[in-house]
């Protein structure tokens, strides 16, 4: 099987991802071999830039709470694709996201 290697331009560089694109996308191929290397229609910061909304929908939430956490910690995958840009990457049939909340007493002990 061919492996489809994205290049992202950056401000900081050339980026290169391994992705799997939907069945039926036919990207200009760069490269030869098992490895056929494309250039990326956005950059990679236009690519990932779809982890803002998602980080602060969940801030939005928890800033909500009667009782604020002293810590908040998520976790969650995203999976590039050169076409999509960043998607939030799945575990089975689901999205994936951990959320962590840390509340402390008044004494600071958890």
């Amino acid at each position: 099987m061919t492996k489809m290697i994205y290049e992202f331009h950056s401000s900081h560089g050339l980026v290169r991802v391994e992705v799997d694109d939907p069945p039926g996308q036919s990207p200009i191929a760069v490269g030869r071999g098992d490895e056929v290397t494309v250039e990326a229609r956005e950059s990679f910061e236009e690519a990932i830039a779809g982890i803002g909304p998602i980080a602060e929908g969940i801030l939005a939430q928890t800033t909500g709470l009667d009782t604020l956490p002293k810590e908040v910690g998520v976790r969650f995958g995203i999976k590039l694709s050169g076409t999509l840009g960043a998607i939030l990457a799945s575990t089975a049939a689901e999205a994936h996201i951990e959320v962590n909340l840390t509340w402390k007493n008044v004494d600071g002990k958890a």
